[in-house]
């Protein structure tokens, strides 16, 4: 009898839209990855946060938001707004919008990022909110402040991780 080996590596499955799927080039899970593809696949995240503008980030961009469609348009973090750029999308990481205004995402976040990158840049409560003394509340801080404070984490991120290169 001979032993077969399966690749259980997970494929994202996408619906199928206009003439045809998006090709999809790359699904591997973070752990997956070499170091130097986790490193790539991070500083895609920079570059995707470097290249909102200034209405995307004031408008479109809040990190105590995954993603959610209104009437003036999309909002998300810095992962949600990944899931709608080409570069995640080919490497089957994409919101899947079905009748509510939240989609699911085809891969767990803290699966394609990576535990740490996750915590420290897509939850990270400093992010969306400071603590004001005088007034004894926590205060949520502006988008402009929020995508900053998301910038350096994913930097300090970057650079932990070619650290460990």
């Amino acid at each position: 009898m001979t032993m077969q080996t399966i690749n259980l590596t997970p494929v994202a499955v996408i619906p199928q839209r206009g003439r045809g799927r998006p090709r999809i080039e790359d699904s591997r899970l973070f752990v997956e990855l070499t170091r130097e593809e986790q490193i790539e696949r991070w500083e895609r995240v920079r570059h995707v946060l470097r290249n909102l503008s200034k209405h995307q980030i004031e408008k479109h961009f809040d990190m105590s938001d995954w993603l959610r469609k209104t009437p003036c348009g999309t909002i998300g973090c810095a992962a949600g707004q990944c899931a709608l750029d080409p570069w995640f999308n080919r490497r089957g990481f994409r919101a899947i919008w079905s009748r509510s205004e939240v989609p699911d995402f085809t891969i767990e976040p803290d699966d394609f990022f990576g535990q740490d990158g996750y915590r420290l840049v897509f939850v990270d409560r400093n992010s969306m909110k400071y603590f004001d003394a005088v007034e004894c509340e926590w205060v949520e801080r502006k988008p402009s402040a929020q995508h900053r404070i998301t910038l350096r984490n994913v930097n300090q991120y970057l650079k932990s991780l070619k650290a460990q290169a």
